[in-house]
């Protein structure tokens, strides 16, 4: 075979191994845009389930308050509810304290990511003269790390306003530096890093309001 020869069939391998990595390439970039796209339409879904969770959370209040003030307060209040939850506790409380199954179950994605982090706020958070305060890129990194979420800016922005209303007056949000934290009250982080699964109750979750 001559030498022209052989060199022809190199350049043609080059140009087809060439031709085989550019396809390759363009597979990878359809597969990670169709990824990019999943995780876009799975955080829509995930809004919404969180929007609507809220809408029907907030009927369910009001008929609650309106069958109240049709009762009258027969028969006094009671400082806990027939569930046994204390009435004192907030929403995050009662979340992070429900059994496992039961959160699965019935909260929402990023309700349960809130949950997450609320539960091992302590280990996560770093002190401040406020408390605890956790940045939003922190949050980010512990809800890759521990649960599905990819650490999408509109996905954490959902959790930590979870974190603020579920907490009430004990969590808020500020913006400092121009980055985004949860500050908690030094107290509260310290009831929540001791909530423990109440496991006696799988049979339902309370509902939990986050209008």
């Amino acid at each position: 075979m001559s030498t022209n020869t052989t060199t022809a069939n190199s350049s043609y391998d080059d140009e087809l191994i060439q031709q085989l990595i550019n396809r390759i390439d363009e597979l990878e970039a359809t597969v990670d845009e169709q990824e990019e796209k999943i995780e876009d339409l799975q955080e829509q879904l995930d809004n919404e389930v969180d929007r609507r969770s809220a809408e029907i959370e907030g009927v369910h209040n009001r008929i609650s308050n309106v069958e109240a003030a049709t009762d009258g307060g027969e028969g006094g209040s009671s400082p806990s509810d027939p569930n046994g939850v204390d009435d004192n506790t907030t929403p995050l409380e009662q979340v992070c304290a429900l059994p496992e199954p039961t959160a699965n179950s019935s909260l929402s994605n990023n309700q349960r990511r809130a949950r997450f982090v609320a539960t091992d706020i302590n280990d996560y958070a770093k002190r401040c003269t406020a408390g605890r305060t956790i940045s939003s890129s922190d949050i980010a990194t512990i809800l890759k790390s521990g649960t599905d979420c990819k650490g999408r800016t509109q996905t954490v922005a959902r959790v930590m306003e979870f974190l603020d209303k579920l907490g009430g007056n004990n969590v808020k949000v500020v913006k400092r530096r121009g980055t985004k934290r949860v500050v908690f009250d030094e107290e509260y982080a310290d009831r929540l890093s001791n909530v423990e699964p109440n496991n006696t109750r799988c049979d339902s979750a309370r509902s939990v309001s986050v209008i």
